[in-house]
């Protein structure tokens, strides 16, 4: 497959851009709920090409206009899967005190097929150079919906760094896939892979369901280009789409918050 050479341009920038990692005082202009205007200039495209995106319709506000994301079978790897979709521009996080929000919205369409392969929805990437699963995402498998977190405390450029092998992975909730409506993820984070260190509060649907202190969450951050935590939203099939020509459903992209961030405010912003 020929990815475009402004596609690996804008990723490389993309990588470069993590570095460095903004102090955030509230819900931030990074990111943001995505609109036509704002795809451009504030996010990234991790897709075969921008013809996999599309505006349309809200289905249940139609004078809103959202972002329809596709995902076709034979579109081949892009940065390193197959997947269709975008990241913040000024998002990455290291590990540390300081603490992260994350607000998700995205809209399971009536027409989804249900299939075996396990299809990311909406994520919370680790250290790049590590190719290991997110260590905390969103996913569809079947006639359900469940998160998966993952995290390993091994240093990233150690003699033996974090596999897959020796990594703790969870599925903290599980529930029946409901169609034709939008799901509400908020996180609140602090990341570390240090034992005894971390915190995570995470909502579905208003709905707290993980709240943890003192507890690891993700890879080791080491300053590299792409080692850093960052938000992604889309379709990510790791299994590919089994025998499907195409799946889509809805995203308004990812809102970003920091320290004095609440989660009052992060409803606020999802809820323009």
């Amino acid at each position: 497959m020929k990815v475009s050479f402004a596609f690996v341009i804008e990723w490389l920038a993309c990588c470069a851009l993590m570095i460095w990692t903004p102090v955030f005082a509230q819900v931030t202009k990074a990111g943001g709920v995505v609109t036509e205007s704002s795809l451009d200039s504030r996010y990234y495209v991790q897709a075969r090409s921008k013809e996999r995106l599309k505006w349309v319709a809200d289905p249940l506000d139609s004078v809103r206009k959202v972002l329809q994301v596709t995902l076709h079978r034979d579109d081949g790897a892009v940065a390193g899967g197959l997947r269709t979709e975008i990241v913040p521009r000024g998002d990455g996080a290291l590990n540390g005190p300081d603490v992260r929000w994350y607000g998700f919205e995205f809209y399971v369409p009536e027409s989804w097929v249900l299939i075996p392969q396990a299809v990311v929805v909406a994520q919370l990437h680790g250290n790049d150079h590590l190719h290991l699963a997110p260590p905390l995402s969103l996913q569809i498998q079947d006639g359900r919906v469940f998160l998966m977190t993952q995290y390993n405390t091994r240093l990233a450029r150690a003699a033996d760094p974090p596999r897959t092998e020796g990594s703790v992975r969870r599925y903290p909730w599980v529930a029946p896939l409901k169609k034709g409506k939008w799901y509400r993820w908020v996180v609140r984070v602090q990341w570390s892979s240090t034992p005894g260190e971390g915190e995570m509060d995470v909502w579905i649907d208003n709905e707290r369901v993980i709240s943890e202190r003192n507890r690891p969450n993700t890879y080791d951050t080491d300053g590299r280009p792409g080692s850093l935590n960052y938000a992604k939203a889309g379709i990510y099939a790791p299994a590919g789409i089994g025998g499907l020509e195409t799946i889509s459903l809805l995203t308004r992209g990812v809102v970003l918050g920091g320290n004095e961030a609440t989660y009052q405010e992060l409803l606020d912003e999802l809820a323009r």
